[in-house]
């Protein structure tokens, strides 16, 4: 099957997004993640700051809530493109699994080796591939966080 230029086009466009998404959301994460330092620093420091203690857990818990926001529509992105480069792949006569996004939709052939134990965990089993993901951690990562500004905004009342 002789691949179309539209269909090649579509599917370079939907690469690259995906590529772009991919490196924004982690990005995203790391960010997140040294406002967050500062700020549960600025928190637990010894401060002669006489303002008002609830700003820094309710800043902290703004934040932590906008970027689990974008982490979820980040997420609903990706999932987008993975099934519209499915869909490509297929026009485009790829065979099912073997494509760039066959690939990423489901599971995959080498599993995650466990640290120091050093053996690989077979991926085919949905929870696996479920507590082995970028999402599941960053949800944690997320959550966390917020339960923590929570705790310290009722400490502060």
């Amino acid at each position: 099957m002789t691949v179309q230029e539209p269909d090649r086009a579509s599917y370079d466009a939907t690469v690259n997004y995906h590529n772009t998404l991919v490196q924004m959301r982690f990005s995203v994460a790391a960010i997140f993640m040294t406002a967050a330092a500062f700020l549960v620093s600025a928190q637990l420091g010894d401060t002669k700051w006489k303002g008002y203690p609830i700003l820094l857990p309710l800043l902290g818990a703004f934040i932590t809530v906008a970027t689990w926001i974008i982490e979820l529509r980040t997420r609903a992105l990706l999932a987008n493109l993975v099934e519209n480069g499915c869909k490509l792949e297929a026009t485009m006569g790829v065979t099912a699994g073997t494509g760039f996004f066959g690939l990423l939709n489901g599971p995959q052939a080498i599993g995650v080796k466990v640290p120091f134990w050093e053996r690989e965990v077979p991926n085919s089993h949905p929870w696996v591939r479920r507590i082995f993901s970028h999402g599941f951690w960053l949800h944690s990562l997320y959550l966390s966080f917020l339960l923590f500004w929570i705790n310290a905004a009722w400490v502060a009342v």
